[in-house]
C-alpha cells in the first residue's frame, strides 16, 4: 500500500486518498483485521488498532516529504525513457526482421 502510494505521488499524480475509511473486522482470537481502501494493513490486537490507523494516516501523510520522493522521480522518469527507447529499438529489429549494426560473423 505505501510502496503504490509513494509511486504515484512520486509520478506528481495524487495517490492514496487520505480520506478513505478505514474497515474493521473484529476477530474471534482477539484481534482485528483492518482494511484501508481497498488495501489490507493486517491482523493487530484489538488494543493496538487506534495506534494502527494513526501510524497508516502519518505514514501516507510523511511519504512526500522525505528525501526519496525526489530520487523516485528521477527514478521513474528514466524507467520511462528507457522503455521508450527499448520499445524503439524492438521496433525496428521487429520490422525490419534483422540486427542493425555490424557484427564480424554475419554475411551483411
Amino acid at each position: 500500500m505505501l510502496s503504490t502510494h509513494f509511486k504515484f505521488t512520486a509520478q506528481g499524480e495524487t495517490g492514496l486518498d487520505k480520506r478513505a475509511d478505514f474497515k474493521l473486522n473484529v476477530t474471534d482470537q482477539g484481534t482485528t483485521l483492518i482494511d484501508y481502501g481497498p488495501y489490507t494493513i493486517g491482523k493487530v490486537p484489538n488494543e493496538h488498532v487506534s495506534e494502527t490507523k494513526k501510524l497508516v494516516l502519518e505514514l501516507l501523510s510523511e511519504v512526500t516529504s522525505r528525501e526519496e520522493d525526489g530520487e523516485m522521480s528521477r527514478l521513474l522518469a528514466r524507467l520511462e525513457r528507457v522503455k521508450r527507447e527499448l520499445h524503439d529499438e524492438l521496433l525496428v529489429i521487429i520490422l525490419r526482421r534483422i540486427v542493425p549494426g555490424r557484427c564480424r560473423y554475419c554475411p551483411l
